[in-house]
């Protein structure tokens, strides 16, 4: 059937929705007629091709929709049931039959390798196979989904524009507190950066019982609805010197868990020196490489560091949970979403680098009700681009600042947002963003600079040593 998608087919390229070709769901799948999907920084990250997925393909991984039409052998749904999706696994292997499937054996071959489970793709364009994602490729107006990655929304009451985030970014914040690290009723958590992760398990951390639940941002704004959804206590990076000994003081002698979602090695470190003896700091964020003291970091206190996917969720059992803690009132997730039509996907997308970039305040985006064309944006990234050089997260930020041609449109959203602008080197001294050409000739202004340094420096030792 021809359908309209947004596809990504060149790196960094915007998004287009053109016309595709989607085959018939096969043995074990379903036709979805797609209603709201989130966009996480994954998505980003694949259209970068820092994500190993082959381009030209369709994304979007968070998706929730109406059944239209189910393949041979599905029996747990059928045409009108109400379903959201989460992640793709391959079901047969060890982690999968011990009800570990984020953790599956074939986890990246099936999410990042452009097929479904049976190794083909169902999406084409003129003759041409379109890479699918996560086994759904939801930013279209239908998908093809394995039933076993489908979940069946129970109340015909919540807006599917809810239920889509849960598959992926919401999922990965509240099952890192519920699922892995599942704190003791009074215990002590910290959370290192406020945007649509961390403010998921902030509002865990509440469901869990913790008595002190802290948020560490750089935004005022975020750091308010953290303590409106959950946190007992915030701290800004911006102006506390020592967040470190702040949490220790907070705690009575450090916290016993932390979790960070910003992947900037600072706040991991941080994360980990704030635990008391015995703590654990889990690790949701893309990290770049990082050295610990194993000695003087970890083992001297018996501390633990542990990388967590996907929550440690199984979708199909935690996904149900998500929305009946929703429905009670004590999982506001409704408070970090904005929502936006299809067509606007591309700047529902520029819109959410730069609040990324700036603030980590909470956007999203989707649409309230059903027209079947929406996305939203999930705030995944670092809250403080570190500038190391390690640091991919950063260098893509910078590219899509100079990769954006209504400048105007753009610094009329920068505006908006509380954030030293001058701090992150993206704009010039007359208040306006730098263009890519502009960033570019700063570093090889400051490469110059060094190696004149360097250059008179071993002069100057080849001198003395032959005087």
């Amino acid at each position: 059937m021809k359908i309209q998608a947004a596809v990504t087919h060149k790196k960094g390229e915007p998004f287009k929705i053109e016309t595709v070709d989607l085959a018939e769901p096969k043995a074990g799948e379903m036709l979805v007629r797609i209603v709201a999907c989130g966009v996480c920084h994954t998505d980003e990250s694949a259209q970068m091709e820092q994500v190993p997925t082959a381009l030209p393909a369709v994304l979007g991984h968070e998706g929730a929709g109406i059944v239209e039409k189910v393949g041979e052998g599905v029996t747990e749904f059928q045409p009108g049931d109400r379903v959201g999706f989460s992640f793709s696994f391959c079901g047969h292997c060890h982690n999968c039959q011990t009800g570990k499937n984020a953790s599956c054996e074939h986890f990246n071959d099936i999410n990042f390798g452009g097929i479904l489970r049976d190794g083909t793709s169902r999406l084409s364009q003129n003759g041409q196979t379109l890479s699918m994602f996560f086994g759904q490729s939801a930013f279209a107006q239908y998908a093809v989904v394995d039933a076993d990655c489908a979940i069946k929304v129970p109340y015909d009451d919540i807006d599917l524009g809810i239920v889509a985030p849960l598959g992926c970014g919401i999922q990965t914040g509240a099952g890192t507190v519920l699922n892995r690290l599942k704190p003791e009723f009074g215990s002590s958590l910290v959370v290192f950066g406020c945007g649509a992760v961390g403010m998921s398990a902030i509002m865990a951390a509440r469901i869990a019982g913790c008595a002190k639940i802290i948020g560490v941002g750089g935004n005022e704004k975020s750091l308010s609805l953290a303590l409106e959804v959950g946190a007992t206590h915030v701290i800004n990076r911006k102006k506390c010197e020592d967040i470190v000994g702040e949490i220790k003081k907070i705690t009575g002698g450090g916290a016993n868990y932390a979790i960070d979602t910003s992947g900037v090695p600072d706040f991991v470190r941080k994360g980990l020196h704030c635990l008391a003896s015995l703590g654990v700091e889990a690790i949701v964020g893309i990290t770049p490489p990082m050295e610990i003291d194993m000695f003087g970091e970890l083992m001297g206190e018996g501390k633990t560091i542990m990388g967590v996917i996907e929550g440690d969720a199984v979708p199909k059992v935690f996904i149900p949970q998500m929305i009946e803690y929703y429905r009670q009132g004590r999982f506001p997730i409704d408070r970090i979403m904005k929502f936006y039509p299809f067509s606007e996907i591309n700047k529902a997308k520029i819109v959410g680098i730069y609040e990324i970039v700036q603030s980590m305040t909470p956007v999203m985006s989707g649409d309230t009700y059903r027209p079947e064309n929406t996305i939203f944006t999930d705030l995944d990234f670092p809250e403080k681009p570190s500038g190391e050089e390690g640091n991919p997260l950063y260098q893509y930020a910078i590219f899509k600042v100079a990769d954006v041609d209504k400048y105007d449109e753009v610094k009329a959203e920068i505006e908006k947002v509380d954030i030293d602008w001058e701090r992150y080197d993206l704009i010039d001294n007359n208040g306006n963003i730098k263009s890519m050409a502009e960033n570019f000739n700063d570093m090889e202004k400051m490469s110059q600079i060094l190696l004149a340094i360097i250059s008179i420096a071993s002069f100057i030792v080849l001198f003395l040593i032959f005087l």
